[in-house]
């Protein structure tokens, strides 16, 4: 008589690697459960729920943002472009002195961040 072996259970986070894996993989469904010891079922219903949260909550793609140099100063600014994107940076050797930041969060509100030298 065959005895039944219970699989493993795994957290949403085990889960959505093991989703991220699969896809990196361009291995089968099938393939990809019998390698990793998955269950079909299991592996189907995950991937929807995985597939259901990546729509409802989009991560940020960090290549929208400019990386600024905190250590800007009345130098003159360089800008060059870096494997993330956009970098503006002071000249070498500028010190760090005061600054201000100014972030219009729309709809009237606005916050402001200060440096004293």
């Amino acid at each position: 008589m065959a005895v039944a072996t219970r699989r493993r259970r795994r957290s949403a986070s085990e889960w959505a690697a093991l989703i991220d894996r699969f896809e990196a993989s361009g291995l089968s469904r099938v393939e990809f459960c019998k390698r990793y010891d998955l269950g079909t079922v299991a592996f189907d219903r995950w991937s929807s729920r995985i597939r259901q949260r990546r729509a409802a909550h989009p991560t940020i793609d960090e290549r929208s943002f400019v990386r600024l140099d905190p250590w800007v100063d009345a130098a003159p600014l360089n800008q060059e472009t870096d494997a993330t994107g956009p970098v503006v940076s002071a000249s070498q050797g500028a010190e760090p002195s005061a600054w201000e930041i100014e972030l219009d969060l729309g709809d009237g509100m606005c916050l402001r961040l200060r440096r004293r030298a």
